[in-house]
């Protein structure tokens, strides 16, 4: 048997012996499509009223001409013709299915928990969750492309990734909880950037991080929003040389914070395919904290690619002058 929705009486007064409360009426009318501020104003008129005529509980009808002299006659009927509709909604003792669509993303699940939870839903269900369900009853094998998010889909149809690809998202599993990049956004981001990072090479080699960045926030490029652009952009125009977090902070939340962190990773990941070389890399140990990054290498590995051990040296550096540690180890000799 379904679950019955959770249908709470509009806040009129007199329900149970309860008396009048403006801040349920106020987030009734948010409900019904108020703005906030106008909401709260036409509940404060309506306790006013209220007390004028020592009442403790007021009408629909009363309500109504309390919300044109409040509001405007405008206004105010609409207001109420919202507030009806919305009750006659809790009063329907139908079961409602709401369907929301959209792209990655773009936020369905907010989106639709802010919805239920308006609309006395009691139950919200995602796509992920069908697909956790569905993984029990069909293998990696049979259907391989529910046993990975819609977010990284395409990798199990594809023969294999690129290196960089591999590295950065070893690295992002393995920081992902202390630095709390559990956003998809974050492992997209990290990829898209490891693929691009050298976009600027077709406008000049000198500073060519800093053209890509350029590229990358100002190119028209179908499908991305605008603030995934400028993400992209301060991942590819800070991943070498000096680190430069300019404008990070403008970033829309969460990237105003998190965006440096990726930064971090694309880094380290850019630096260890330095040379381009087909053998594949050992396996790396990430711990970090706010402030800092521990590497951990097998023994003599580091000894064996002495360019590269110097290039994490300079990397040190580089992090120091923003205030991040790197401290890196290459294990028992």
């Amino acid at each position: 048997m379904s679950d019955r929705r959770y249908r709470q009486p509009l806040p009129l007064g007199g329900e149970d012996g309860l008396p009048f409360s403006k801040g349920l009426m106020a987030r009734a009318l948010i409900a019904a499509g108020l703005s906030a501020d106008r909401a709260y104003e036409l509940a404060l008129a309506v306790e006013g009223d209220l007390a004028a005529s020592g009442r403790t509980a007021t009408t629909m009808e009363r309500l109504e001409e309390v919300a044109i002299e409040t509001l405007g006659e405008e206004d105010g009927q609409a207001a109420m013709q919202r507030l009806r509709r919305y009750r006659d909604l809790y009063e329907l003792d139908q079961p409602i299915i709401l369907l929301v669509g959209g792209a990655t993303g773009t936020g369905k699940s907010t989106v639709a928990t802010d919805v239920a939870y308006r609309l006395g839903i009691t139950r919200v269900t995602s796509t992920d969750f069908v697909r956790q369900t569905m993984r029990a009853f069909f293998s990696s094998e049979f259907m391989p492309a529910i046993h990975h998010s819609s977010f990284e889909a395409g990798r199990a149809m594809a023969d294999e990734e690129e290196d960089g690809d591999v590295v950065v998202g070893g690295f992002l599993e393995q920081t992902r909880e202390a630095w709390k990049l559990e956003e998809p956004l974050a492992h997209l981001a990290l990829k898209w950037a490891a693929r691009l990072h050298e976009i600027g090479l077709d406008v000049s080699h000198s500073g060519y991080h800093r053209h890509g960045a350029y590229l990358l926030e100002n190119a028209d490029m179908p499908g991305f929003p605008r603030e995934e652009q400028r993400l992209l952009a301060r991942l590819v125009g800070a991943h070498r040389r000096k680190l430069a977090l300019d404008g990070i902070e403008e970033l829309v939340p969460p990237w105003d914070r998190c965006a440096v962190y990726l930064i971090l990773l694309l880094r380290l990941a850019v630096l260890l395919h330095r040379g381009r070389s087909a053998t594949a890399l050992p396996e790396i140990e990430l711990s970090v904290t706010p402030r800092s990054v521990e590497m951990r290498f097998p023994a003599r590995w580091l000894k064996d690619h002495p360019l590269t051990s110097a290039d994490l040296q300079q990397e040190v550096e580089y992090l120091r002058a923003c205030g991040y540690r790197l401290r890196v180890f290459g294990g028992a000799s």
